[in-house]
């Protein structure tokens, strides 16, 4: 994996527009990213003073996806004092990238976020589907204190032998990546795991068996929204209620973490 000494400095990111509310940043990668011309890019909200930085990892079965994908949820945690900060990372569609590489991507970003200029005093990370699976990774190797707080929508947290396949994750699985393999390594901090009964992507029996797996006493779930399938926290109706479990999960969170 990748380390800090390898990232160049900030620079702005080459790309068109931003959604509104956001700056556009090189998160770092781009210089040894040739494939995708417009280079990998974070977003980040464009918050005064935020008191937490919401860190969150798009889904797309590391196959497409992009961080735009999750910029509708900016506003109104603005409203609440979280900025939303989203990395971008390789995918199989545009940079002919593997499982891997994703997980090498998300790392360079957890890390590089560590220097991001006015940094809230509380940090969570988090994602959905596969960002989720990808979070966990970097829960896995960060330091104690680097996060406060964990959130997941309908995450992979299975490629083993009876989890998760895709055109990333061969028949065989991949376990030696599954969150479920390690889960005992992952700090225990407070968490809140958001999975639909209706799930027929990625089952939401894979978020009860890494809970079972984790041992985290400090860890929540909740069937949501419910019903609902696979990303229905992206529906705009459901776009409130999302707000409100962000909300719940960081009114445990000490302002100023110990």
């Amino acid at each position: 994996m990748a380390d800090d000494a390898r990232i160049p400095a900030t620079q702005p990111a080459q790309r068109d527009a931003s959604p509104p509310g956001f700056a556009v940043w090189d998160n770092g990668m781009t210089r040894r990213i040739s494939a995708d011309p417009a280079g990998l890019y974070t977003l980040v909200a464009e918050v005064a003073a935020p008191q937490v930085d919401l860190i969150l990892f798009h889904g797309g079965g590391w196959v497409d996806g992009a961080p735009d994908a999750l910029a509708w949820a900016a506003p109104r945690l603005a409203e609440a004092g979280l900025r939303l900060i989203l990395p971008g990372y390789r995918v199989m569609n545009r940079h002919n990238s593997s499982l891997e590489d994703a997980i090498d991507d998300a790392l360079h970003s957890a890390a590089r976020l560590r220097q991001l200029p006015s940094r809230a005093p509380v940090q969570v990370i988090g994602g959905a589907s596969a960002g989720g699976f990808l979070a966990l990774h970097a829960l896995r190797h960060a330091a104690p204190g680097s996060f406060d707080g964990l959130l997941l929508m309908n995450p992979v947290t299975d490629t083993g032998a009876e989890g998760f396949r895709n055109r990333q994750v061969p028949p065989r699985g991949k376990p030696a990546l599954s969150p479920l393999g390690f889960a005992g390594e992952i700090l225990k901090l407070p968490a809140l795991i958001l999975h639909p009964r209706g799930d027929q992507v990625v089952p939401y029996h894979q978020s009860l068996r890494f809970l079972e797996a984790w041992k985290n006493p400090l860890a929540q779930f909740e069937h949501w929204p419910d019903p609902g399938g696979h990303g229905a926290f992206n529906l705009p109706r459901h776009h409130q209620d999302f707000t409100a479990h962000v909300k719940s999960l960081v009114s445990i969170l000490p302002l100023t973490p110990v």
